[in-house]
């Protein structure tokens, strides 16, 4: 029996930030629920095209989050193919954007500040005779 090395956290975090565009989650979706497998065996279990997926599944394992685990025969072709599966990790190209969540805990920072500046400014208007 084959242990997968995927993870539940690597996809919601994924999924949760937007880490892949639109096509690429479709694929990555798709073979984190139905892999490992072949692209012809994951394309019939999510309805996706063929040629449409071997891209996305190219451009997941450049990004470092899917993986060629074996050469095996397909079991809708018969050839011997590539078989994929999903790894652990994020996205390396993409991993060192800020995510959705960096980018509205920098926000309210920002916001926090200027409602110090605004604070302290009335309080000096306050202070002032007019």
């Amino acid at each position: 029996m084959t242990v997968r090395r995927t993870s539940i956290v690597a996809y919601n975090t994924i999924k949760d930030n937007g880490l892949l565009s639109a096509r690429r989650w479709e694929a990555y979706d798709a073979l984190y629920r139905y892999g490992p497998g072949t692209t012809t065996e994951i394309g019939n279990s999510a309805g996706i095209e063929k040629h449409a997926l071997q891209k996305r599944i190219s451009e997941l394992v450049q990004l470092g989050v899917a993986n060629e685990v074996r050469e095996r025969p397909c079991s809708v072709t018969g050839h011997t193919v590539i078989e994929y599966d999903v790894t652990f990790a994020l996205p390396g190209a993409l991993s060192r954007r800020k995510t959705k969540l960096d980018l509205a805990q920098a926000r309210i920072a920002e916001l926090e500040a200027e409602v110090a500046q605004l604070k302290s400014r009335l309080a000096r208007m306050a202070r002032t005779p007019v």
